[in-house]
């Protein structure tokens, strides 16, 4: 059963990282004016969550709760780390990791192993001034 589950990780990292390498390729994911592409925050984070996936593959597993929980711990650990040690100005890292993060909760609910992760503490507030092209594009849309 552990091996299932952590299979089910890394297939989720792998798809994510699948995404930021198709953004990585196409154009509409870069910034025209910084020359940012999102997929860069992406693969970042899939960095972080593929060394954390490792690391429990690394351990030997007699308990699926126990693996669960700690499967659990490791991805909200990554999400805290990636947000106050990474740039990552319209989010699509995190979203990365959250992604995982929903569909192992969803495995876990339809494997009955262990309740949902609790949810994150907030993101730090943006610094006040000019709001990020992330907050202009959710308000405004692609321009």
């Amino acid at each position: 059963m552990t091996d299932d589950m952590l299979g089910f990780l890394e297939g989720q990292v792998e798809a994510q990282a699948n995404i930021a390498m198709a953004h990585l390729t196409d154009s509409h994911w870069t910034d025209l004016s910084s020359g940012r592409n999102v997929g860069k925050d992406e693969l970042r984070a899939v960095a972080l969550l593929s060394a954390a996936v490792h690391q429990l593959q690394a351990l030997e597993w007699s308990d699926p709760q126990e693996c669960a929980r700690a499967a659990a711990s490791a991805l909200q650990s990554v999400r805290e780390d990636h947000r106050r040690r990474h740039d990552d100005p319209d989010g699509y890292g995190d979203a990365s990791i959250r992604t995982v993060i929903e569909a192992f909760d969803a495995y876990c609910d339809e494997h009955e192993l262990v309740p949902r992760a609790p949810p994150p503490a907030p993101a730090p507030a943006p610094a006040p001034g000019r709001p990020s092209r992330g907050v202009l594009r959710q308000l405004f849309g692609r321009r």
